[in-house]
């Protein structure tokens, strides 16, 4: 029997040592866990700044999509603007072309007048001379 318990307490003994490494071997991968734990909470944290990234990204598209459509409708309106101004000008010029016209007119008559009240005049002096000389 003496054989016999020798060779459980060896046994035991081997069991112990097995289990001892065992437990340093479960110990190394409960760090190694923490260690994987808290590589996955970075990971989890870049892919939380890279949402946010991308979300802020969708925001900037959105604003840029905003402002371009802004600018498009002021070019638009720019535009319009010119088209309308050269139409105001072309009125405007023929306006002046009549007004031009109508000056000239005007003047052709004032002159004709003028000349018409010389001639009055003339007359008038001769009227006049030829009535004093009677």
């Amino acid at each position: 029997m003496d054989d016999e318990a020798r060779a459980n307490g060896e046994t035991v003994r081997s069991l112990e040592g097995e289990v001892d490494v065992l437990k340093n071997q479960l110990k190394s991968l409960e760090g190694q866990m923490e260690g994987v734990r808290g590589e996955k909470d970075e990971a989890v944290g870049e892919l939380l700044k890279i949402l946010e990234q991308r979300s802020a990204a969708k925001v900037q598209d959105s604003e840029l999509e905003r402002l371009r459509n802004a600018l498009e409708e002021e070019a638009k309106a720019h535009e319009e603007t010119k088209a309308a101004a050269a139409a105001i000008v072309e009125q405007l010029e023929g306006a002046n072309g009549e007004l031009k016209a109508a000056n000239e007119g005007l003047l052709l008559e004032l002159a004709k007048r003028k000349d018409l009240e010389a001639r009055v005049e003339d007359l008038m002096q001769t009227y006049v001379h030829g009535a004093n000389k009677k």
